[in-house]
């Protein structure tokens, strides 16, 4: 029988923590954004739930530890019988944005958090419930854990290849600093002496999206068209594709061709320069005047430049040449074209790029095996904490991660 929060808990009010703000202290201060500072004294003792009550809603946190509930929160403290983690996995399965309540500022008043449900069970099925779903939350913070060093691994990777560049026998050149003899220096810095400093338009053409909308004419083609937010972080979503009409020349103009790279032009400041590279079928798909393809020449990597355009949006470079207001940057196509980027032979563009899709693919596999994880953990929720699956208490479940 599913009960309300009111039936396994009690809920507190936090208070400001101005009066036991303290630096040399373990009990934390909680907010509705995590932990953002110490107290000298708690007001309550773990375990417990920390939910927001104010401003950002959802997103309830665990709390095994004294601590310090602030005054946009609430605690909500486990009666006996009842596990704390169950009750924290009860309420992270609610949509507690849901209860908002205000015109302005997002509230959850006391009364409408005591009617959540959260389901039934004995305590030692809640325990057991509560251990299934924190093995696969452990395995998807380990599995994060390995995307960040790998994160952390390519980024260091792409200063030195980008800089030092690959010897034929698969080695990072020496530095500068060991083989000055190997560099030559440029307004920009310095590079190796087989590789030359040009602009972008020299290495591929640069062209940006048409820039009419649907509506203004129609041509004899409808073609589906990528946009802005097609575009993501190494890589292209098919899923929420758009069409309009194209005439024969605009088709011919702005048509993707496998091994084409777009960039996003602009819009919001973070979406600048964003770039995947275009794996489907050639003349597929067009795209819209968000995005900027760059089409490399012959003898040209295409990988070479994917991961030479994520190093310039890593390193701010496309920012230093956006156009900018308040909130909204471009790119501009034409800035784009004259940017100076490394000119490098053919067959060390192809070991560069040769280096980086070994170290993409660990990543993609582990990003790929977090997301099963999410999606394990998201049905385990659902079948467990509904009593839609029991448990047998007592017995290791089979088959969870």
């Amino acid at each position: 029988m599913s009960k309300r929060l009111r039936d396994v808990a009690e809920v507190h009010y936090g208070r400001s923590p101005n009066e036991v703000l303290t630096e040399d202290s373990p009990i934390p201060i909680i907010g509705t954004g995590g932990i953002y500072g110490r107290a000298s004294r708690a007001m309550y003792n773990g375990p417990a739930v920390v939910v927001p009550r104010k401003g950002s809603l959802g997103n309830p946190q665990y709390v095994d530890e004294p601590f310090w509930p602030v005054d946009t929160t609430y605690a909500v403290i486990p009666k006996t019988g009842i596990d704390a983690k169950w009750l924290y996995y009860s309420l992270d399965t609610f949509d507690l944005t849901k209860l908002n309540e205000a015109t302005g500022v997002p509230s959850i008043s006391c009364d409408w958090l005591y009617k959540v449900p959260v389901g039934s069970g004995e305590y030692g099925e809640q325990h057991r419930i509560a251990e299934i779903l924190s093995t696969v939350d452990e395995a998807i913070e380990q599995t994060e854990a390995l995307i960040a060093k790998y994160q952390r691994i390519k980024t260091g990777l792409m200063q030195d290849l980008f800089t030092r560049g690959v010897t034929p026998d698969g080695q990072l050149r020496p530095t500068r600093a060991k083989a000055p003899h190997l560099y030559r220096e440029y307004h920009c810095g310095w590079i190796p002496k087989e590789w030359d400093m040009v602009a972008v338009k020299d290495c591929g053409s640069v062209q940006l999206g048409r820039q009419r909308s649907p509506d203004q004419m129609s041509g004899r083609w409808t073609m589906p068209y990528l946009r802005v937010a097609n575009v993501f972080d190494g890589y292209i979503d098919y899923g929420d594709v758009l069409e309009m009409d194209f005439t024969p020349d605009e088709r011919r103009t702005f048509s993707l061709k496998q091994g084409d790279i777009l960039l996003n032009e602009g819009q919001s400041l973070e979406l600048v320069g964003r770039c995947a590279l275009y794996n489907g079928q050639d003349d597929a798909f067009c795209f819209q005047n968000t995005l900027v393809r760059f089409r490399p020449f012959d003898k040209q990597c295409p990988f070479f430049y994917r991961f030479l355009f994520k190093w310039f949006l890593d390193c701010g470079l496309f920012m230093r040449i956006a156009k900018q207001t308040t909130s909204v940057a471009h790119l501009g196509a034409d800035r784009f074209a004259r940017m100076r980027c490394v000119s490098v032979p053919y067959v060390e563009q192809l070991r560069i790029a040769e280096r980086l899709e070994v170290l993409q693919s660990r990543l993609n596999t582990d990003i790929a095996f977090a997301s099963k994880l999410r999606q394990q953990k998201h049905g385990l929720m659902h079948d467990l904490l509904t009593g839609r699956v029991r448990v047998k208490v007592g017995e290791p479940e089979k088959g969870v991660v």
